[in-house]
């Protein structure tokens, strides 16, 4: 009998050492695995947040392309040949402005693409208002007509800057820079 107790406590204790290296392997597979989900969802959201980002950043991108072609434009009463080429390219940020307003309906949020949706329908105003076709009425002018639709595109811009901070995970804290004003010539 002497013999057989120190075997049995040398077997209990392999039996023990080995199911608590059993438990902590699994524990550690455990945290191995949660860890992975944890990465890969943490690496899906950065990917959403940087093409939300790279989508928002075109779309005022392409706000200051408006905002510098069409001040000169509505300041102009005839149409030259600077005038031609400044529609072109006006005519150019048009069609990136549809891009970039598309590439926001695919990144969402809805509260962005309504904000994108009223910068854009203010982008199309203030490009109406510098048209030279443009009819006036009793009162208007071209000036005063592609003033206010600067006031309303100040409006949408800082609505969707909002937007887009608060969904990229920024403050809501406005920034320092005052919004832009019309670049109109003399």
């Amino acid at each position: 009998m002497d013999v057989w107790v120190p075997a049995l406590f040398g077997l209990l204790g392999a039996v023990l050492g080995a199911t608590g290296a059993m438990w902590s392997a699994k524990r550690t597979t455990d945290a191995a695995i949660s860890s992975a989900f944890h990465q890969r969802d943490f690496d899906q959201e950065r990917w959403v947040r940087d093409r939300r980002e790279a989508a928002y950043t075109a779309l005022l991108s392409v706000d200051h392309k408006v905002w510098e072609l069409t001040g000169p434009l509505a300041s102009e009463e005839g149409a030259d040949e600077d005038s031609s080429a400044l529609w072109r390219r006006a005519d150019e940020a048009g069609s990136e402005l549809e891009l970039a307003l598309t590439r926001i309906r695919l990144t969402g949020p809805p509260d962005v693409e309504a904000a994108a949706n009223e910068l854009y329908l203010a982008l199309g105003e203030m490009l109406e208002a510098a048209r030279p076709a443009r009819d006036f009425g009793l009162g208007e002018t071209r000036i005063a007509t592609y003033v206010g639709a600067l006031g309303y595109r100040s409006e949408a811009q800082q609505a969707f800057q909002r937007a887009a901070r608060l969904t990229l995970g920024f403050s809501d804290q406005p920034g320092t820079g005052q919004p832009m004003t019309a670049p109109l010539s003399t």
